[in-house]
């Protein structure tokens, strides 16, 4: 069960570094994000989009170093079977998952503009799958 759990950590890793890429690299404001923007009639006038870009980069790189503590913690103390390494996996992944998938969500709902948060849900569900079977 262990080496499941460990290539699930990797797994959610290697989706939260695709997300890190996205949000790190890709010209913003994003499709979605301009969407919602025009909801307001806004002009996405020039500090509006450094504002956007600046949070984005910030994220991607929160993003980022979630994946590299993951791949680590399962690379090394969790593959060595080190209960507090399990749980600060488990409790990192549970403070990026749940706001990346609650806050979008609530805007989609919002808006009717389809968010990512499906993706952080998918995340979230494998992190709490791996963390279940490391323990068992």
């Amino acid at each position: 069960m262990l080496t499941v759990a460990v290539g699930l950590y990797c797994f959610a890793a290697l989706g939260t570094f695709a997300m890190a890429i996205v949000y790190g690299v890709a010209p913003v404001p994003t499709a979605y994000h301009r969407e919602i923007l025009k909801l307001d009639g806004s002009d996405k006038g020039k500090n509006a989009v450094r504002i956007i870009g600046a949070l984005c980069r910030v994220l991607g790189g929160a993003f980022a170093a979630l994946a590299f503590m993951l791949v680590w913690l399962a690379l090394v103390p969790i593959s060595a079977d080190v209960l507090s390494a399990k749980l600060a996996a488990l409790v990192a992944g549970l403070a990026v998952a749940i706001p990346s998938m609650i806050i979008p969500m609530q805007i989609e709902k919002d808006t009717g503009i389809r968010t990512p948060w499906r993706i952080a849900a998918v995340l979230l569900v494998v992190i709490l799958v791996a963390f279940v079977l490391s323990v068992l």
